[in-house]
């Protein structure tokens, strides 16, 4: 049963059909994103990392992609936000998997055909680099690394006038 479905969903009142107009629940306190945050330079950081040479056979493995998912999430003090979602996509495809975290998201994408293991880490509150390298050639046997950061929002992060696509 998926998280819809297990919710009673209600009519909304409309005011096309002359009702009040309906009323808006009171939103928490949120932080405004729009500016970096006093003593913060930007809104987050973001780790995008390439692990190449890996073990073909690990990265076709749900559990061995789930432990290497669940160790970052552990060592770098991860809040997960509810069950992470996973899909293992036919042979000779790898698995895609998705935290949502309190800071923001984790994401691993394989393909094992290639050798190849994707992450995407975005953290909106300051935490320190993850050893990726050292663990990703301990876990998948990975033979190069690439891990690419990038600071997220703030004054270094934005394009020159007159850049874009």
């Amino acid at each position: 049963m998926s998280f819809a479905a297990s919710r009673p969903v209600g009519p909304s009142p409309s005011p096309l059909r002359g009702d009040a107009a309906p009323v808006q629940p009171r939103l928490p306190e949120v932080v405004r994103l729009d500016r970096p945050l006093e003593n913060h330079p930007g809104v987050g950081c973001e780790w995008l990392i390439d692990a190449y040479g890996c073990d073909a056979h690990l990265l076709r493995s749900l559990p061995a992609m789930i432990e290497v998912c669940e160790r970052v999430v552990a060592e770098v003090g991860l809040t997960v936000c509810g069950p992470p979602q996973w899909r293992r996509f036919p042979e000779p495809g790898g698995v895609t998997g998705l935290y949502l975290l309190s800071e923001s998201h984790l994401s691993c994408h394989t393909w094992p055909e290639h050798g190849l293991a994707a992450f995407n880490l975005f953290c909106c509150q300051r935490r320190r680099d993850w050893a990726w390298s050292e663990r990703l050639r301990d876990c998948l046997g990975a033979t190069d690394v690439r891990v690419r950061r990038v600071e997220r929002g703030g004054a270094d992060s934005r394009e020159p006038a007159g850049g874009g696509a």
